[in-house]
């Protein structure tokens, strides 16, 4: 096994743990917005509730770890320069 396929994969698997994990916040952030939507009713910004804020950095964790496992396994330089750019 080369140098190079030995980084591809190890880059691909670290990316697929981020897009994992971010998977999940995600799903965390969803469950507690369908769950507990009365509550954030009663804020007077919205946008800044708890859910929101989880929602929002579930997109940001899942987003890169997405682009940078398929930039990865494809050997795509343009996915793999919008994960530098979110990083």
């Amino acid at each position: 096994m080369s140098h190079i396929s030995c980084v591809r994969k190890s880059l691909c698997c670290v990316n697929l743990l981020f897009w994992v994990l971010g998977c999940g916040i995600l799903g965390i952030g969803i469950w507690l917005h369908l769950a507990y939507q009365g509550y954030s009713r009663l804020l007077s910004y919205r946008i800044l509730s708890f859910d929101s804020v989880i929602i929002f950095a579930g997109v940001m964790t899942f987003l890169p770890g997405f682009f940078g496992c398929c930039g990865s396994w494809f050997q795509n330089r343009c996915l793999l320069r919008m994960v530098c750019m979110f990083s």
